[in-house]
């Protein structure tokens, strides 16, 4: 094949590459915007220009809470469901810089885990109505002190499960041997 057909067919291939992902992303900016049985109308939680990384999570009883970070403001949290959303608040969470993972549980808590800027990995636990006010969560523990990753879900009964990976560099522990580890929340707040 002449390389005068292979640039040819090169070009094409590259023009419909494009042309197909150009289509895509205006498929989705379409689904995004569609009321009627999709995606409802965005609304803007923070009324601010100035967010980075958002995290939500529903609740048990269906109310959503949304935190991020803010420029100007550290953490914001507002909450909401479809009769409307409270204003955001500032609030001072004890993970500061690090992005949390946040799960409902079957007690009406908000489970909250993150890994600090050493691989410390925390958890800590709140009623969901208390969520936006970091003082009256129930406390923090920390769960295993060298987390390199994470992910919790729930089993068939409600009951959290805590998976993690730990990269200890030790005799018993060497760096390229990690272990996972499931813990259970036998008691809302407590994982074990």
């Amino acid at each position: 094949m002449s390389s005068r057909n292979r640039l040819f067919r090169l070009t094409l291939i590259l023009l419909a590459a494009v042309l197909m992902a150009s289509a895509g992303v205006n498929i989705l900016r379409g689904f995004a915007q569609m009321t009627e049985d999709g995606w409802t109308a965005p609304i803007n939680l923070s009324r601010s220009g100035s967010t980075l990384d958002p995290v939500a999570v529903v609740d048990s009883n269906g109310r959503n809470h949304v935190i991020w970070k803010d420029e100007f403001a550290d953490w914001v949290y507002t909450s909401g469901d479809d009769t409307g959303w409270s204003n955001p608040v500032a609030a001072d969470y004890i993970f500061k810089d690090q992005v949390p993972r946040l799960y409902p549980d079957a007690a009406g808590g908000i489970q909250v885990l993150w890994l600090d800027e050493e691989g410390a990995l925390y958890q800590g636990w709140s009623r969901a109505d208390g969520f936006g006010s970091p003082a009256t969560w129930a406390g923090t523990q920390l769960v295993g002190a060298a987390a390199a990753s994470y992910d919790m879900a729930y089993d068939s009964r409600g009951v959290l499960h805590l998976a993690y990976v730990r990269n200890l560099d030790t005799v018993e522990f060497p760096p390229e041997f990690t272990i996972a580890s499931l813990l259970t929340t036998a008691h809302p707040g407590q994982i074990r």
